[in-house]
């Protein structure tokens, strides 16, 4: 029984069965605050005043009756229900009653169904007050979002849930597509998809299932439109309620001409990066034979100008490797070559490779390996250049100390991290670390591209890279590779087409 005291109107000539009412009320449970009314009059100020929350009307009173009572309320309040509680009732009127939007009524001889038809009503009527609010409120929803719909610079198009049929589309999707609003209804998805092939519309329709089933996805998509023409769309699409009925809704946007910008861009980087290429590796060699002295003795400063001239030479071509390597990425022509490897004795690699550069700055790189670690799967070359970046940005930022390289075996995963003693990262540089372009703590002068292409690295292998660091007291850089997963596919996703 809800314990919420209640107004109850009680619309009754005769004060014993009023009287009658409320002790039957109170012994069922019922808290309420009671009002007693005998005339019209006083029944139409109590709606306004009292304000009862449900009213319990007797059938027949000298000067008005129930139909009389209830239509009264219907005018003023018509969502407060109302029971007829009455000594007798014909079962012609009692319907004829209900009917007119009465909640209930009860015979004075079996007040013990009164308590449970005051909660019913009381209940009914609380919620067809929350349905009627949830209604006004899905409209007004619906209409902003159709306003929202029909005003949209970008593309819109409503789909079926389960066939991906248009059953919709804005006035950009209309001129965008060149196709009349009455045309586009209808139409299935595979007659926008430009690469009319298996692969192609099941990779499309890969991306709605995923949708539907309530995982938004973006993905780049070559569509054509009602001419034939062929055009780059991003697409979002995203499972919706609309009009009361569940659908996928797709928002595109043109994106061909940001496509041919974007190829521009690559190809002259990658002209540039190759162009580059030939003239540094001729230097390279010209200034190794003189650094040898097979062509003019040096005296102390000409060697190191020689030594400098090379440490710049290197630090160019690592420049523009990962410069190629970042629109490999870019591109999708990335890929990881998967074998059974020893992750221990690649840290051993690494580390063997890299002591001459922490002994030129008095650091000492040593290694803890776990002695449980089973070999697993990944691209040696891929995970060599991750760790490679880890330890020599360690000893780029560390003065003294020593540089530690860790294993550890997790429930289904290898840990390798890399700690050091330097100076540490300050905790609003940590979300920068992995960013193209990025640098944090003092600069170096390196591209800002080694932690985000190691990044983009681990997560080809389904893995994670991250790092922990107090300013002051060093930095631990870690990644975590799977030691068993489903790996649907390893190389680099394009786009749709």
């Amino acid at each position: 029984m809800d314990q919420k005291e209640r107004r109850i109107l009680i619309v009754e000539d005769v004060s014993a069965d009023a009287e009658l009412t409320e002790r039957e009320l109170r012994r069922q449970g019922v808290l309420f605050k009671a009002l007693c009314v005998k005339t019209k009059d006083d029944f139409v100020k109590a709606l306004a005043e009292f304000l009862p929350d449900i009213i319990l009307c007797d059938f027949k009173l000298p000067s008005f009756d129930g139909y009389a009572a209830l239509a009264l309320k219907n005018a003023v309040c018509p969502s407060l229900p109302l029971i007829i509680v009455s000594g007798a009732i014909g079962e012609e009127s009692a319907v004829d009653l209900l009917k007119r939007g009465a909640a209930d009524y009860v015979l004075k001889d079996r007040l013990f169904r009164l308590g449970a038809a005051v909660t019913r009503a009381l209940e009914d009527a609380e919620n067809k007050i929350m349905r009627e609010k949830a209604e006004e409120a899905l409209r007004r929803s619906e209409a902003a979002y159709r306003t929202i719909f029909e005003s949209a610079n970008d593309a819109m198009v409503i789909e079926d849930l389960s066939t991906y049929d248009i059953v919709d589309a804005n006035g950009k999707a209309s001129e965008m597509f060149g196709y009349s609003r009455s045309e586009i209804a209808g139409l299935p998805l595979a007659s926008l998809n430009a690469a009319q092939t298996r692969e192609s519309l099941k990779k499309i329709k890969e991306y709605y299932a995923q949708a539907s089933r309530g995982d938004p996805q973006l993905f780049e998509w070559l569509v054509k439109d009602k001419e034939g023409r062929e055009f780059w769309v991003e697409i979002h699409i995203k499972r919706a309620m609309i009009g009361g009925k569940e659908c996928v809704l797709s928002t595109a946007r043109d994106i061909t001409e940001r496509r041919k910008l974007l190829a521009q861009k690559d190809n002259f980087l990658d002209m540039v990066s190759h162009e580059l290429r030939t003239p540094l590796c001729i230097v390279k060699e010209g200034v190794a034979l003189i650094s040898d002295g097979g062509i003019v003795p040096l005296d102390e400063s000409g060697k190191e100008i020689i030594q400098i001239t090379k440490k710049n030479i290197d630090r160019l071509a690592r420049f523009i490797d990962e410069v190629l390597e970042l629109q490999r990425l870019n591109a999708g022509k990335s890929q990881v070559r998967l074998i059974r490897n020893d992750m221990n004795a690649l840290i051993k690699d690494v580390c063997r490779d890299m002591t001459p550069l922490a002994a030129k700055k008095g650091l000492r790189l040593i290694y803890t390996l776990a002695d449980d670690l089973p070999k697993i799967t990944f691209d040696k070359d891929k995970i060599v250049h991750v760790l490679t970046n880890l330890v020599g940005n360690a000893i780029k930022f560390t003065e003294k100390g020593t540089l530690l390289i860790t294993s550890q075996r997790g429930e289904n995963f290898v840990r390798v991290a890399v700690s050091d003693t330097g100076a540490g990262i300050k905790a609003g540089d940590m979300t920068q670390l992995f960013q193209r372009f990025s640098q944090v703590g003092k600069k170096t002068g390196g591209s800002g591209l080694g932690l985000a292409i190691a990044k983009e690295f681990i997560e080809m292998h389904r893995g994670k890279i991250g790092a922990e660091s107090e300013f002051g007291k060093g930095s631990t850089f870690f990644f975590i590779l799977p030691i068993k997963e489903r790996r649907v596919s390893l190389i680099k996703k394009g786009p749709a087409s």
